[in-house]
């Protein structure tokens, strides 16, 4: 914005974000000014948003609850928008669980449905689909490690597990 009186140019305090799907529109990319991330989001039976990954800037920085809300209420409408009323999966170890839930509730009308999911759950999934590929003889390739047993791949997991429970 320009000032024409003072002839500067002033610093545009517009806060509106920007959401547009991912690639082949699984994700969901969420662009404030100076701030942005990317949430899991499929279509894979519905469409689903998975509130665990509205957690942390793309810098690292955390969101506060406030920024959260909006977040959670803008790409729910934004996924509305499309024609979908989603389905939101509350991992049921997140510390924010019950800020989703109220959410949901508050927002009933905009979602479809909501599932929990666990930790626990999805390493299981992860592991079962990563074990089908193995036993069909190829070769797996996680965060840069190629996997070709059943042991290499239960040891990379839980190495990972661990890693993410500090």
């Amino acid at each position: 914005m320009y000032d024409f009186f003072r002839r500067i140019r002033k610093r545009s305090t517009e806060t509106k974000s920007k959401i547009k799907y991912g690639f082949r529109g699984e994700g969901i990319s969420y662009r404030l000014p100076n701030k942005s991330m990317d949430l899991w989001f499929t279509w894979i039976n519905g469409a689903r948003i998975y509130t665990e990954t509205i957690a942390k800037w793309e810098d690292g920085s955390i969101l506060t609850a406030d920024e959260k809300k909006r977040v959670f209420i803008e790409v729910v409408r934004f996924v509305g928008k499309k024609g979908e009323e989603p389905i939101i999966v509350i991992n049921a170890n997140d510390p924010s669980r019950a800020l989703w839930e109220e959410l949901c509730s508050t927002n009933e009308i905009l979602i479809n449905n909501i599932e929990y999911t666990s930790r626990e759950e999805q390493y299981q999934f992860e592991r079962k689909m990563y074990l089908e590929f193995i036993n069909a003889g190829k070769k797996v390739n996680i965060d840069g490690v190629e996997i070709s047993n059943e042991k290499d791949l239960d040891d990379f997991l839980q190495k990972r597990r661990k890693n993410h429970a500090t």
